[in-house]
């Protein structure tokens, strides 16, 4: 009868899948948890490399669309036929619509000499007498669908991380139908399909993180996070900026990066922590050898992962011989898998989250994250989507959002750091109110331009503390609810954002904006600590 054993690396060569002689019993053998195994496969090496290039190139093609929305729903500027001169002036689409319908085409035209006309949504659909309503569609339908990429998350906890991150095929497929199908419902119904296919990108930030050495992955994961949004919306900004007319034509490398993407998620392994945490062993040391060979190192020659030798020795105890021959064999292998979530670690009562929820304290806390959580998601989206309505140079507005929220990423770690995370939440929600004042009065381009610059920072800075205070006001096993929840609610929230950007008059969004940072202010010192 065969008996799993440790790795035996030989020759340069890293064969983590095979079985060697050295039993599982044997006390000599060194024991490394799931970070040290990632350590000694060559720690921050070639192949997290690889994988931090694969997030910056991912996801380019619907991301192009959701973080310009603001460019494809600007009405260029227009100008009438003046009856009296029989010269065109300026006028606005309300000029130019009578009843939802455009008047003859020969008595308007868009001027685009002017820097901010340029062919978008607006001007290959004929949109400009769409109402208020129907243009705020666009983010809702989106945001709907992200909203509902909960249900597909939670299959990345049961099927894995790779099956899931393969998801951004379906975003490619949007990303296309975006693109060519030129026509509102369409639109709205890609728009809704791209929100629940972000549940990848969810996915790929997890899974690069998992495979990074501890060290790394808060600074790995807040460049996921902003990479993204960095790449797509400052390029396309200055594209424009310069002159260039057709927003569209600046999505065509999108594209081809989503396609190139796509196919090389076919070619990775699967999470090592995931397989770690289903004792899924055999495969862990497949996915380690592969890390390996691409990070150019060798294991240690004879190891054992930790909790290995504890699950082979239930296991050994709990089954027949019938089963133990199976255990070596391929074809039986799922009987084994089988019988993993059977095996009991520990005499500890189990955790119920019903229980937990009877303690006020973390009832309190968890309706406060919500709020926070939900408050950060709004303005956040709700500025971005208003930023087309705010005065000065919108191509500026954009780039400095851009900017802010890759700062704002790195920031948030420093504030929380120096003032802890219940006092980052309060700062970073008052710098936020403070500094969207000037949009209510200011029509000065810098002025504006750095309001939303340190708005935005702020706003990311308290996304990034969200993350951070869960862990610290809530038992280890709370958290994946107080996650979902939270993040379930604050997405349903945010389905309204794009609305409020559309409404008149036309301060009234940021009025709102100001509000709900003092109701995050307000949430913020009502946390409590009640971890145990």
């Amino acid at each position: 009868m065969s008996t799993p054993t440790s790795v035996n690396c030989h020759d340069g060569v890293n064969d983590l899948s095979g079985f060697t002689s050295i039993p599982l019993t044997d006390s000599k053998a060194p024991v490394y948890d799931i970070d040290e195994c990632i350590e000694k496969s060559g720690g921050f090496g070639k192949f997290q490399w690889l994988m931090i290039a694969l997030a910056t190139i991912s996801l380019h093609g619907v991301n192009f669309f959701i973080y310009n929305l603001g460019f494809l729903e600007l009405v260029p500027r227009l100008e009438c036929l003046d009856s009296e001169t029989g010269q065109f002036m300026e006028c606005t689409k309300e000029d130019i619509c009578r009843e939802d319908s455009l008047i003859d085409r020969n008595l308007w035209k868009v001027d685009y000499s002017d820097e901010f006309s340029f062919n978008n949504w607006m001007t290959d659909m004929d949109l400009y007498c769409l109402s208020d309503f129907k243009i705020g569609l666009f983010g809702s339908f989106f945001f709907f669908g992200y909203a509902l990429n909960g249900i597909l998350l939670k299959q990345a906890d049961k099927y894995g991380r790779k099956i899931l991150i393969g998801g951004s095929f379906i975003m490619v497929v949007c990303a296309y139908c975006l693109f060519f199908w030129k026509n509102i419902y369409a639109k709205y119904a890609f728009l809704f399909l791209a929100g629940i296919s972000m549940a990848t990108k969810v996915a790929l930030y997890i899974y690069c993180t998992e495979v990074c050495p501890k060290r790394y992955q808060i600074y790995v994961g807040s460049y996921v996070l902003s990479v993204s949004s960095f790449l797509v919306i400052i390029p396309t900004s200055v594209y424009l900026w310069i002159g260039y007319k057709n927003i569209q034509t600046a999505l065509i490398v999108c594209l081809f990066l989503s396609v190139i993407s796509a196919i090389l998620t076919l070619y990775l392994p699967e999470s090592p922590k995931f397989l770690y945490e289903k004792k899924r062993y055999k495969e862990l040391r497949k996915t380690l050898s592969q890390i390996c060979e691409i990070n150019g190192t060798k294991l240690k020659s004879n190891f054992l992962i930790k909790g290995e030798q504890e699950h082979y020795e239930a296991y050994t105890k709990n089954s027949s011989k019938k089963l133990l021959k199976g255990y070596s064999s391929s074809t039986q292998e799922p009987l084994l898998e089988g019988t993993q979530s059977k095996i009991q670690i520990g005499n500890g009562p189990e955790y119920s989250v019903f229980q937990e929820l009877q303690n006020p304290v973390t009832i309190i806390n968890l309706i406060a994250v919500i709020i926070c959580f939900s408050v950060v998601s709004f303005n956040f989206y709700m500025l971005s989507f208003y930023l087309k309505y705010v005065g000065g140079n919108i191509y500026l507005n954009t780039i400095g959002g851009a900017i802010s929220d890759v700062i704002g990423n790195f920031t948030a770690g420093v504030i929380q750091r120096f003032f802890g995370t219940m006092k980052s939440f309060v700062i970073c929600f008052f710098m936020a109110l403070v500094f969207s004042i000037p949009l209510l009065f200011s029509q000065d381009p810098v002025i504006i331009a750095v309001s939303v610059f340190m708005s935005r920072l702020f706003l990311e800075g308290a996304y990034l503390i969200v993350y951070y205070v869960n862990p610290e006001i809530f038992p280890s096993l709370f958290v994946p609810f107080s996650f979902s929840v939270s993040g379930f609610i604050s997405r349903f929230v945010t389905i309204g954002a794009p609305q409020l950007a559309e409404v008149r008059p036309r301060q009234l969004p940021v009025v709102i904006f100001i509000i709900l940072c003092g109701v995050g202010i307000f949430a913020s010192v009502s946390i409590k600590s009640s971890k145990k």
